[in-house]
């Protein structure tokens, strides 16, 4: 049996991306080692999980020649995130919020954040919109990023000079910018990533 996206779906498999069933497709059970199937559902079986797809276990051994029962399926991915973050792991997405969480001096400093409309300084002071911009250093370079979203969203190289704001050397008025970022954002330091990482993108 070839697999495709709707017996995938019957066997209850929750896709994480729509490129997966295009992964899955070309696998064929019927050609599948039958021992390695055998571990993988009699593992999860006795842990009372009697409906395990073993469709990643299959595609990490064809691409990776790598076998373990371990590896998680699919459809216990979301379940076993609840038990081990809590549902109300969403807090931690608040990019701004990660030195008040994250006790370290390892990571961007925010130099202004703003939350729901509300400016905040580098020391969490709340500041007026006037003053907010002023702490940026005329023409020094930062990183400005909305603070909810991920996969690197509007996150661009910031500078002020004057009354103006660039975006990735794109002058904005203040109105323009905050249109671009709207209520939520953080303006940080940049930060010069360490030789290692620079051989892998030297340009990040």
């Amino acid at each position: 049996m070839v697999l495709n996206a709707d017996n995938l779906r019957w066997h209850a498999v929750r896709f994480r991306k729509k490129s997966i069933p295009g992964q899955y497709a070309h696998i064929d059970l019927n050609k599948a080692d039958s021992s390695y199937l055998s571990e993988i559902t009699d593992y999860y079986a006795d842990i009372g999980h009697r409906k395990c797809t073993p469709y990643t276990h299959l595609l990490i051994d064809e691409r990776l020649s790598v076998r373990s029962k371990y590896f998680l399926p699919d459809e216990l991915r979301t379940p076993v995130l609840n038990v081990m973050n809590g549902t109300d792991r969403k807090k931690y997405i608040d990019k701004s919020l990660y030195p008040l969480i994250v006790k370290t001096d390892r990571q961007p400093r925010n130099v202004i954040r703003r939350i729901r409309g509300r400016y905040f300084a580098a020391g969490n002071a709340e500041l007026n919109e006037s003053d907010a911009f002023r702490q940026l250093n005329e023409d020094a370079e930062y990183v400005v990023k909305p603070v909810l979203t991920a996969n690197g969203k509007k996150v661009a190289r910031c500078r002020r000079s004057g009354n103006r704001l660039f975006v990735n050397d794109e002058p904005l008025t203040l109105e323009q910018f905050l249109e671009l970022y709207n209520k939520d954002f953080t303006i940080q330091e940049k930060i010069i990533q360490s030789d290692i990482i620079g051989q892998i993108h030297p340009h990040s």
